[in-house]
């Protein structure tokens, strides 16, 4: 069930992203938001406390069946996920200016 239409359950975002009123933006995913994802190895994955990193992997078992699968999915579909959260995040000038608008007439 985690892995079923997360697209529509799910939008993530990034603090890197620019201004959704920025002209410039790019609805594409550059190399540095894709690089940690692909490379993604929980072998590599630090946490503070070793009890932290024992719930987690105790989490991921659980939820994801072992930790190969989630690691796949994090390579395989999370840049997918990210992509399509992108174009979106980039495609809401419309939607805010159109709030704005409304909101400007008292609406």
């Amino acid at each position: 069930m985690h892995k079923d239409h997360l697209d529509q359950r799910l939008l993530l975002l990034s603090p890197t992203w620019p201004s959704i009123f920025n002209p410039f933006k790019s609805a594409q995913l550059t190399e540095e938001e894709l690089k940690p994802l692909v490379n993604f190895s929980l072998a590599e994955v630090q946490c503070t406390m070793p009890r932290d990193r024992a719930v987690v992997l105790d989490a991921i078992r659980r939820e994801w069946g072992s930790e190969a699968a989630f690691a796949s999915f994090v390579r395989t579909q999370l840049p997918k996920l990210l992509a399509f959260s992108k174009r979106r995040y980039s495609q809401q000038i419309a939607s805010v200016a159109t709030r704005a608008f409304q909101m400007a007439l008292g609406g």
